[in-house]
């Protein structure tokens, strides 16, 4: 099962880092890199947005991964270029990726 690295909506530091998720087939087609969507995240599993910052085939977390629960739009709104752009401001101004993106 494809595996998606996601960027979480919120403005707290210590989660300003890559996500792992198990896409399943289902969403497959729609969740790719730059797509908005949403996701169970902490241990009340609340539904949080985020946008997929990548695919691949293998998870680099040894652990079991989560599921993705929605693609909330298949229409793509970041391409790699701008999130490396997002990436280098973020680490330049002392921010997080997320508030680069907002």
């Amino acid at each position: 099962m494809p595996v998606a690295q996601i960027c979480l909506n919120t403005p707290l530091p210590h989660l300003d880092h890559p996500f792992e998720y198990r896409i399943p087939e289902e969403l497959a087609e729609d969740a790719q890199f730059g797509v908005r969507v949403r996701v169970p995240f902490g241990a009340r599993r609340r539904a949080m947005d985020a946008i997929v910052t990548g695919v691949s085939e293998t998870a680099s977390y040894p652990g079991r991964l989560q599921r993705l629960k929605t693609v909330v739009s298949p229409v793509r709104v970041l391409d790699p270029e701008v999130w490396r752009l997002v990436g280098a401001v973020a680490d330049r101004q002392a921010g997080t990726r997320a508030d680069v993106l907002r």
